[in-house]
């Protein structure tokens, strides 16, 4: 008896670079950056720009990632990415160093933790991608990310949603840079 033949997705993944895959999660992290920041800028307006800048730099990033992939711009974004987690890490264990919660840690939550996981990500697909380049992708590669957007996004509005459940929708989310 022969089986049916079923669609694989292995061909598209194939053709499709992992800088498109690590723009797509720095995509996710601007998101979640650019939905919080209004909330920090209530706090402290440091905080809501530094939450804009990171945004506007992952988002960009993502553009040039895409657009113009090299060595320089996968360095770029694992140092960059590093250095938010060091930074989320560091307000989670020791303390916010200014803003009116200067001296004290900061709660974990799930839209910062989503963050830092797309941010992972990025470090990871970027090691992995450092060492070469490779083509645009074709119609059904730019499909994959298609999808795969819509699926951050929804996992962003949740997280999102998750905070605001959490804080009864009156006090700001934890801060995940």
């Amino acid at each position: 008896m022969e089986m049916a033949h079923q669609p694989s997705l292995a061909p598209v993944l194939d053709r499709l670079p992992l800088a498109w895959f690590a723009a797509l999660l720095s995509v996710g992290a601007a998101g979640v950056h650019f939905a919080v920041a209004p909330e920090h800028f209530a706090e402290y307006w440091f905080f809501g720009w530094f939450f804009v800048v990171v945004a506007w730099l992952q988002a960009v990033w993502a553009v040039v990632a895409t657009s113009r992939p090299s060595r320089g711009v996968f360095i770029s974004a694992i140092v960059g990415n590093l250095v938010l987690a060091g930074v989320w890490l560091w307000t989670r264990v020791v303390s916010l160093p200014i803003g009116p919660n200067a001296g004290h840690a900061e709660a974990v939550g799930w839209s910062d933790t989503l963050t830092v996981v797309l941010q992972a990500g990025v470090v990871g697909l970027c090691l992995l991608s450092s060492g070469r380049t490779t083509r645009r992708p074709e119609l059904s590669g730019v499909l994959v990310l298609v999808l795969g957007s819509l699926a951050l996004i929804a996992a962003t509005g949740f997280a999102l949603s998750a905070d605001a459940d959490r804080s009864g929708g009156t006090e700001p989310s934890t801060h995940h840079p």
